[in-house]
């Protein structure tokens, strides 16, 4: 899930150009003044269909932990220390 302001246009337009989908509308209390937030999501038809490029990340096996990422094996990325 996703989410930006009424007013933010760059922000819902970055959303929208990631395939996210628009998932209704929530009125928010900011400063003491009502915000329309405009939610978005992300179907996982979407996000398996999208092509990614290949990502090395070095150094990641020795803090892996540290995202919970320990013991797993990492996908569609490549480690090495």
């Amino acid at each position: 899930m996703s989410g930006a302001y009424a007013y933010n246009a760059a922000s819902i337009r970055v959303s929208e150009k990631l395939g996210y989908e628009p998932n209704g509308v929530r009125t928010d209390n900011v400063c003491g003044k009502a915000a329309e937030a405009i939610l978005f999501r992300l179907t996982r038809e979407r996000w398996f269909g999208a092509a990614r490029p290949a990502v090395d990340i070095d150094g990641l096996a020795d803090c892996a932990g540290l995202f919970g990422a320990g013991g797993r094996e990492p996908h569609l990325v490549s480690v090495s220390s």
